[in-house]
C-alpha cells in the first residue's frame, strides 16, 4: 500500500530509495516465522497450563526480540556505508529510510509470538480486526505524511501501522491483554539497549565494520546482563530446533 500511494503521490524520485530500503528490512521479515515455528507445539500443548504458558512464551518474546535489537542495534549507525557498498552512493538517500524501516520490524518480530499465542489460547478472532486497523491506520498515515516528508513519511507511517496493529491494538482486549503485556515487558529492557548503542555508534568517527563489532559485543553482553538472554533457555531452544529438523528429515528409503 505505502509503495503505491508513494509513487502517486511523489512520484518515482522518491519511490526507488525506498524500494531500496524496504527490500533490505524485508530480508527480516521470514525469519520470526521461522524461529517460532519449533515453539508452536510447545505453546499449543501448555495452552491449558498457564504457568508453563507463560514460561514458553516468555522464552519466545525473549528470543525475537534479542534478535530483533540486535540487529537495529547494529545496523543502524552503519546504514550509510551499507547502503553505499550494497547498491552504490546513487542510493545513499535509502539510509535514512532504513534507519525508521528497521525498527518497525520490532512490532513484526513481537506481533510474531504475540499471534502465536494467541491462536494457541484459542483467540484468533482478534486477528482479522488487528489486520483491518493496521491497513486502515497506514492509508491514513501516508495521506497525511507523504506530502509532508515523502518517503521519510511512509516510513515512518509504517513503523506506526505495525506498532498498533500488531501489538497495541491487542490491548483493547481483556483476553489478549496479558500475553500483550508481557510481551511489551520483556522488550522493554532490549528496546532501551539497543536505542543507547545505537546512538552511541551513529556519531562516532570508526570503520563501518569496526561499528559493527563493537555494537555486536555491547548489544551480547547487555542482553545477557538484563536476562534477555538465557543459558538455559538457549540450550531449550537448542533442543526444540533439533527436534523440529528431525520432523522434516526424510523417511529413510
Amino acid at each position: 500500500i505505502d509503495q503505491v500511494m508513494l509513487h502517486k503521490m511523489s512520484g518515482d524520485r522518491m519511490l526507488g530509495p525506498y524500494v531500496v530500503a524496504v527490500q533490505l528490512t524485508e530480508q527480516f521479515g521470514a525469519l520470526p516465522v521461522a524461529l517460532i515455528s519449533s515453539l508452536f507445539p510447545v505453546l499449543a500443548q501448555a495452552a491449558g497450563q498457564e504457568p508453563l504458558f507463560r514460561h514458553y512464551l516468555g522464552v519466545s518474546y525473549r528470543f525475537l526480540m534479542a534478535t530483533v535489537f540486535f540487529a537495529c542495534a547494529v545496523v543502524t549507525p552503519i546504514t550509510a556505508p551499507l547502503v553505499s557498498l550494497l547498491y552504490g552512493k546513487q542510493f545513499l538517500s535509502s539510509a535514512s529510510l532504513i534507519n525508521i524501516l528497521v525498527w518497525s520490524e520490532a512490532p513484526l518480530f513481537l506481533g510474531v509470538a504475540l499471534t502465536n499465542a494467541l491462536v494457541a489460547k484459542n483467540l484468533q478472532r482478534y486477528l482479522p480486526y488487528s489486520t483491518a486497523v493496521g491497513a486502515v491506520l497506514n492509508i491514513g498515515l501516508n495521506l497525511v505524511f507523504i506530502p509532508r516528508w515523502g518517503a521519510l513519511g511512509a516510513s515512518w507511517a509504517t513503523l506506526i501501522s505495525y506498532c498498533v496493529a500488531a501489538v497495541l491494538f491487542y490491548l483493547v482486549f481483556g483476553p489478549a491483554r496479558g500475553v500483550t503485556l508481557q510481551g511489551l515487558r520483556i522488550a522493554g529492557p532490549p528496546l532501551a539497549l539497543s536505542l543507547a548503542i545505537a546512538a552511541a555508534l551513529r556519531y562516532m568517527p570508526l570503520h563501518f565494520l569496526l561499528k559493527f563489532f563493537i555494537g555486536a559485543l555491547l548489544y551480547l553482553a547487555g542482553a545477557w546482563m538484563t536476562g534477555t538472554i538465557r543459558r538455559s533457555e538457549l540450550e531449550r531452544l537448542r533442543e526444540l530446533f533439533r527436534g523440529a529438523l528431525l520432523m522434516f528429515r526424510p523417511e529413510p528409503p
